[in-house]
């Protein structure tokens, strides 16, 4: 989707709505990212001199890979955040926008991923039990167990300097 700034008034909030699911090729999903379905959300754009502010607000459905299972389920992603530009070069705070329309999908694509939790699971997956000779630990699990070998308290008495 293109944004025309010449098309944005002044101090007055422009509403626009945006729907996509990113099938072109240069959306690569991510993991655990593997598909959207269907990606719909409200624009608020304001622009102030050569300040544009756009608030993000809506929802993303999408399929998504299981950290516990490696099974692909479909969940609802709420996206509810702001980005932010300059028209002005040399405002080095801002996303500086150097032509009056840009292309605002990968920057909403973004947030979309942004969005994904860091562990995806789907509810009531449990972590698998180790097989074999492994063990799968939780993160608690890992740092209750994570001390130092008893063999390895002599270094402690050796003078390095």
């Amino acid at each position: 989707m293109h944004i025309n700034i010449g098309l944005i008034k002044q101090q007055k909030e422009t509403l626009l709505h945006f729907k996509s699911d990113f099938k072109d090729e240069k959306f690569k999903k991510i993991n655990p990212l593997k598909e959207v379905h269907d990606f719909d959300v409200d624009l608020t754009i304001y622009l102030f001199d050569s300040y544009l502010n756009i608030k993000v607000k809506g929802v993303a459905k999408v399929a998504l890979i299981s950290s516990y299972t490696l099974k692909v389920f479909d969940k609802e992603i709420d996206i509810d955040d702001e980005l932010e530009f300059t028209l002005d070069k040399d405002n080095y705070d801002y996303d500086y926008i150097s032509t009056n329309e840009f292309e605002i999908d990968e920057y909403l694509f973004a947030l979309l991923v942004a969005s994904i939790p860091m562990v995806v699971y789907q509810e009531g997956e449990t972590l698998p039990k180790g097989e074999g000779n492994y063990r799968v630990l939780s993160s608690k699990e890992y740092e209750e167990e994570e001390k130092l070998d008893p063999r390895f308290s002599k270094l402690d008495d050796i003078d390095i300097d």
